[in-house]
């Protein structure tokens, strides 16, 4: 128990640092995005999970009422019975659940186990890198999913489940409410930095996901309702990559960004990440 409450201590202080930095810039933070900061602090200390082995699950944040959400991650597609479901229930501000639904089985085996903790993430991770596809993974989970009756499917679950594309309707909004454009771009960036920890090194690295002349780094849409901004930032170092114990070469919070900001009160609602190995993201 008194780990249990040094840990959620741990986790408030964390929190408590990053959004005292986000007022001090301006920046106001949902109450789901604050949660889902909780519930990724969680699941790394309990399970070893972080943002860079998330890469093959698809997050969800249920805003329940009276201050309770909760955060699930599901594993995708062919792996998404291997992988499981994570759940993280915030009330309030504390964790008051972590478990996974595959709590109590054997992980050993590395990808003959019939349940996929982090080893196994990590090596599906470097296995994809090193392949630049998941047919190598998908032929190792097929006889798994055989013995466990489990079909896959091709639909994705992840809070961009929750994404309607506006008619840029709400682009007229921000220029209602005094605000231009490049306050929503910049709000996106310093959103990133705070919540993600950056350094000023890495901060300054930050760029608009612009693929070509024809796309934007940002579009309109309604995000659980709400009208907002989407606005895509990339973060790519220019030294090579780290190489981890695992194998996966990786530089710490490289990869990509999606910012959702409330085009009405310009608060961050929502920040999701993905670490693009192998093509993904």
């Amino acid at each position: 128990m008194k780990q249990i409450i040094r840990t959620g201590l741990g986790m408030l202080l964390v929190l408590s640092l990053l959004l005292t930095a986000a007022l001090a810039e301006g920046i106001v933070i949902s109450d789901r995005e604050k949660a889902i900061r909780l519930a990724d602090k969680a699941l790394e200390e309990k399970y070893g999970i972080t943002q860079l082995t998330q890469e093959y699950f698809g997050r969800t944040a249920t805003d329940e009422g009276n201050g309770t959400f909760v955060i699930e991650y599901k594993g995708q597609f062919d792996w998404a019975y291997v992988l499981g479901t994570y759940k993280v229930t915030v009330v309030n501000g504390a964790v008051t659940e972590t478990i996974w639904t595959h709590d109590g089985e054997d992980t050993s085996g590395g990808l003959s186990a019939t349940a996929w903790g982090n080893e196994q993430i990590l090596e599906m991770l470097k296995l994809n890198q090193e392949y630049g596809d998941m047919d190598i993974i998908e032929r190792k989970v097929q006889p798994i999913n055989e013995k466990v009756g489990f079909t896959p499917t091709n639909d994705y679950t992840g809070d961009w489940d929750y994404v309607a594309v506006d008619d840029k309707e709400n682009a007229k909004i921000p220029e209602q409410n005094g605000h231009t454009l490049q306050e929503y771009l910049d709000t996106a960036k310093e959103g990133i930095r705070i919540m993600y920890e950056l350094s000023d090194e890495q901060a300054a690295k930050l760029s608009l996901a612009v693929v070509d002349a024809e796309s934007d780094a940002y579009d309109y849409v309604y995000f659980h309702g709400v009208s907002c901004i989407r606005v895509a930032y990339i973060l790519e170092g220019s030294e090579e990559p780290e190489l981890l114990p695992s194998g996966v070469a990786y530089n710490d919070k490289e990869g990509n960004y999606w910012v959702y900001i409330n085009v009405v009160t310009g608060a961050v609602e929502e920040i999701t990440y993905s670490a693009a190995i192998g093509g993904n993201g």
